[in-house]
């Protein structure tokens, strides 16, 4: 079971005030364990400045950055590490990334 599924379900049982099948059941401070959980997630999903750090190794990313015109745009990007520099494409090409995110996973079969 991915976090986030289990910071879900965890969560529902939570409203619902019933702690039969809760993935955090058997943990011995379950409520401390999904707030733990979740602001991971939540931390993981936060736009990361490029002042503040850039990506340690090479690799796609969500990328938001600033064109020629001043407007922001957010599209996915790659990133070189060997060079430290982002590779803008096409239409993007004389704009400058401001921040950037780890692309999630992709979802799983089925879902």
């Amino acid at each position: 079971m991915r976090k986030l599924e289990k910071v879900v379900k965890g969560l529902q049982h939570c409203f619902d005030t019933k702690c039969e099948g809760c993935p955090y059941l058997k943990k011995t401070s379950c409520l401390d364990q999904l707030k733990n959980d979740a602001l991971e997630l939540l931390k993981a999903r936060q736009w990361i400045s490029v002042k503040d750090r850039l990506p340690v190794k090479t690799g796609e990313y969500i990328v938001c950055g600033i064109d020629e015109d001043g407007d922001y745009f957010v599209t996915s990007d790659q990133w070189f590490d060997t060079v430290r520099h982002w590779y803008l494409f096409d239409e993007h090409t004389d704009s400058v990334v401001t921040h950037w995110l780890v692309l999630p996973k992709p979802p799983m079969k089925g879902e």
